[in-house]
């Protein structure tokens, strides 16, 4: 019994789950850089 898979299949089955691991680690890497100084106070003084 063998089994035929569509190119359409072996996309979803490895390609999509491999594009979603690059793009959970990119996004640590992004989320866990340093944060930029672009001159906003995260607090500004209400006085």
């Amino acid at each position: 019994m063998r089994i035929t898979l569509s190119s359409t299949t072996w996309v979803i089955l490895f390609a999509l789950p491999i594009i979603a691991i690059i793009a959970i680690i990119a996004f640590a890497r992004y989320h866990s850089s340093d944060v930029q100084q672009d001159g906003r106070d995260d607090m500004p003084d209400d006085t």
